[in-house]
């Protein structure tokens, strides 16, 4: 306390903010008057977490011991919340019971369990962590997570069995919409389990499905905070999963066909009801009492009084005509005046050479819409058999969501099977298999139809992630696979892009890896010849490369070049892609002999000389710009700068190891060692 002189303030020490901005967990559950356990559940359900307090000691009123600190207002926002007498009424429940067993009162306790036991329900936490609908599928990728991993889990005594089953059920809801809305984008299979990203309303969830596996339950996981995740999320996705089939006017909870589903048909025994048909038939019921009361009141009706009716609605006609074309004059003012007002304002008027400018035009839409929809119908018109020893849910899950037929090989008999068609079925295109191939060049026990195409299940990953159909070249059975990359890697410039990630992915990875626009073919180029020091070259000699260029692309285009093509990569025991880039970089080093014999032969006055050096000219002044530029700068500015620029070099020292790692790899294979074939 300090004293001062008379009329002034007495403060008293720690009575800051410090102090009086937190309580520690002792003061909170004092205040609250619940368990450590019950305090814990409501914090994790309304979204509570420690703070930690920038002074601990004027916090802990001087003490600097380790405790946890809440803030004061969370505490008395608690306060408020109706789980709070929930808890403290499970808390007397349990007390009762527990007195009850110990009495031997079995019908006393057997009461109490089924009639006075408190039910917590979350629904009113949902609105208030979740205003939107909107937010609630943002917060959405842990929930379908957890809910996942708890389908997958055995019944143990630490885990409830009505928690498993209603997990199963919503998971199994959620991937049906996905499924039949067709909103799956990205699939990656990894060690932990498969991931899986869908778009809905603009919003893009991602979760991931463990495999179809005995779960080995660890002893050291505390079962009882994931179980309190587990209610919020349960109830998160049970709200969300109602919304969605709502907006697309589904019937929910879907109806389950239960015969196909003992059988094992998984997304087939669905059975998904538009309401619109539930509210024809009331519409027809309740149409049909009308039309018995109308035909009754018609009777009562006599022809006078219908003649009347007549003659006022002919007498009324003008009115409504003149009405009619008053309104249309206001209309065609009303349009003129927004004329005016646009030009105004000048929304016509748009700056093209803004780069922020998005381009909504019709075409560009339209275009965006088609080739979306085409994404979305990837596997449309094929039919597809999954053998015994692939993943089944992840296939059909995944194909479904992309339009195709889905059958599968059961041990049941052909009337109790649920697939939709057999395996001798003439409209298989596509027969999913993962085993090995016989040795000797025996053919195998599995192959049914030599039209069809066998192939390993990647190809239906790879697919989804390209965006096409990929060929099944390297994805037959016993074939060494490509890398399974993934998705979600957003390839940044000066980024080491893979081979295959070229190959799977376009154009894009490699604009992005060379530090250029996504989908430029144009500025690819440019940025090569900048890179070979290619700055030098007459136009002549562009319009030529240009054209080179455009031969090059009818050449790959044909089909039948292209058979050829392949043909030498094969009789040169060289991949596709590794004859092409060679094929490159050989007619790469001729351009630049070329270039170095004409510059040599070239007299002094010509003007190929004065272009070569008027370009190492430009060059040596732009980097004299450059040090100059970095001399004025602010010493702050330039430590900022000198940090980019190490990252950057470091970066590009990583991308060159692996570039060499790379080659050194290929030029194994092509003397015979370790030699891939694919």
């Amino acid at each position: 306390m300090e004293a001062g002189a008379l009329g002034t303030v007495i403060r008293y020490k720690y009575a800051g903010s410090a102090a009086t901005n937190y309580v520690n967990r002792n003061q909170a559950l004092k205040k609250l008057q619940l368990s450590l356990a019950a305090f814990r559940r409501l914090c994790i359900l309304k979204g509570i977490y420690p703070r930690e307090p920038k002074n601990k000691k004027k916090a802990g009123k001087g003490s600097t011991a380790p405790r946890t600190y809440y803030y004061k207002k969370d505490i008395q926002y608690l306060l408020h919340e109706p789980l709070v007498q929930k808890y403290r009424d499970y808390k007397t429940y349990q007390n009762k019971l527990k007195k009850a067993v110990l009495r031997k009162e079995w019908s006393v306790a057997k009461s109490l369990e089924a009639n006075k036991k408190p039910d917590f329900r979350l629904d009113h936490i949902i609105k208030e962590r979740y205003p939107t609908f909107i937010d609630a599928l943002r917060d959405l990728d842990d929930a379908l997570s957890m809910i996942f991993l708890f389908s997958t889990l055995p019944s143990l005594d630490r885990i409830v069995v009505s928690k498993i089953r209603e997990c199963q059920r919503l998971a199994a809801e959620f991937q049906a919409y996905v499924a039949n809305t067709k909103s799956l984008r990205k699939v990656f299979v990894s060690i932990k389990g498969i991931y899986y990203q869908a778009e809905i309303r603009g919003q893009e969830i991602t979760w991931i499905v463990p495999h179809q596996f005995t779960q080995n339950v660890p002893q050291t996981v505390d079962f009882k905070i994931m179980a309190t995740f587990l209610d919020l999320y349960l109830s998160l996705v049970g709200f969300v999963n109602f919304k969605l089939y709502s907006d697309e006017n589904f019937v929910y909870p879907p109806k389950i066909d239960i015969e196909k589903d003992g059988h094992g048909a998984g997304l087939n025994a669905f059975i998904l009801e538009s309401t619109s048909a539930q509210y024809e038939i009331l519409n027809r019921v309740k149409d049909h009492g009308d039309v018995a009361n109308q035909k009754a009141e018609t009777k009562k009706q006599s022809k006078s009084s219908v003649k009347q009716n007549q003659k006022q609605a002919m007498s009324k006609l003008p009115e409504k005509l003149k009405l009619l074309a008053d309104q249309e004059e206001e209309v065609e003012e009303l349009g003129d005046d927004e004329e005016e007002l646009d030009q105004s304002i000048g929304i016509d008027a748009v700056d093209d050479d803004s780069d922020d400018k998005v381009d909504l035009s019709a075409p560009n839409l339209v275009a965006a819409f088609q080739s979306l929809n085409q994404f979305k119908n990837l596997f449309k018109g094929c039919y597809f058999w999954l053998s015994r020893e692939v993943p089944r849910h992840s296939l059909e899950f995944v194909l479904k969501s992309f339009g195709a037929e889905v059958g599968w090989e059961d041990n049941l008999d052909d009337s109790k099977s649920s697939s939709p068609y057999n395996v001798t079925d003439s409209r298989i295109t596509h027969h999913i298999v993962d085993r090995p191939l016989p040795p000797n060049g025996v053919k195998p026990s599995w192959v049914v139809d030599d039209r069809r195409d066998y192939i390993q299940p990647q190809w239906v990953f790879d697919c989804v992630n390209a965006q096409k159909l990929l060929k099944t070249k390297s994805y037959h059975p016993g074939d060494v696979l490509p890398a399974h990359l993934s998705p979600f890697v957003k390839y940044e410039s000066g980024d080491y892009v893979p081979e295959d990630a070229k190959r799977l992915f376009g154009i894009s990875a490699v604009a992005v890896s060379k530090g250029i626009d996504e989908g430029s073919m144009e500025a690819l180029n440019d940025k090569d010849e900048e890179e070979n020091g290619d700055k030098s070259e007459s136009e002549n000699e562009d319009s030529s490369e240009s054209d080179d260029d455009d031969d090059l692309e009818n050449e790959e285009g044909s089909d039948e070049e292209l058979y050829e093509e392949e043909l030498k990569a094969e009789a040169a025991g060289l991949t596709y892609s590794e004859y092409m880039q060679k094929k490159d970089s050989e007619k790469k080093e001729d351009k630049k002999d070329n270039k170095r014999k004409r510059i040599e032969v070239a007299p002094k006055g010509s003007t190929v000389t004065k272009k070569v050096k008027k370009s190492k000219k430009e060059e040596m002044e732009n980097e004299e710009k450059k040090e100059l530029a970095k001399m004025m700068m602010p010493k702050k500015d330039k430590r900022l700068y000198q940090q980019i620029q190490f990252g950057k070099d470091k970066k590009a020292v990583e991308v060159a190891k692996l570039e060499k790692k790379r080659d050194a790899h290929k030029k194994n294979n092509k003397k015979g060692k370790s030699p891939v074939k694919k």
